[in-house]
């Protein structure tokens, strides 16, 4: 029986420890994009705050996302999210020449920019 408990007990230890990591949700990055915009509400967002913004992994994978079946750039996202901050929506220009890129610009201008600017003005 003291067998059986020496190696149930380590199971059942990292069990719960697996199940316990499970629970806990990433927040991070969707913090980032709520201080993000209330700051761009607030007109209080340095380059530096932006910049730090596009280094964040979920930026990338956001990014990369956006590549699956668009063609956008960092610089374009980049460009969103100050113009944003601006209270305004800019005009891209495709990244490269065909269809995916267009719909990159496209998405990026008349779905992206305009959820920030809603979540910025609604603050």
């Amino acid at each position: 029986m003291k067998i059986r408990w020496r190696i149930l007990r380590p199971f059942l230890l990292l069990w719960a420890s697996a199940a316990h990591a499970l629970d806990l949700v990433e927040a991070a990055q969707s913090q980032a994009m709520i201080d993000l915009v209330d700051n761009c509400h607030h007109g209080t967002v340095p380059p530096e705050a932006i910049e730090q913004f596009m280094t964040l992994a979920g930026t990338q994978l956001v990014i990369a996302q956006q590549n699956i079946s668009r063609r956008i750039t960092p610089t374009q996202y980049r460009a969103i999210l100050v113009s944003v901050c601006k209270g305004e929506i800019p005009r891209l220009q495709p990244s490269e020449l065909g269809a995916r890129a267009e719909k990159g610009v496209e998405g990026l201008a008349a779905d992206v920019a305009p959820s920030l600017l809603w979540g910025a003005g609604s603050c």
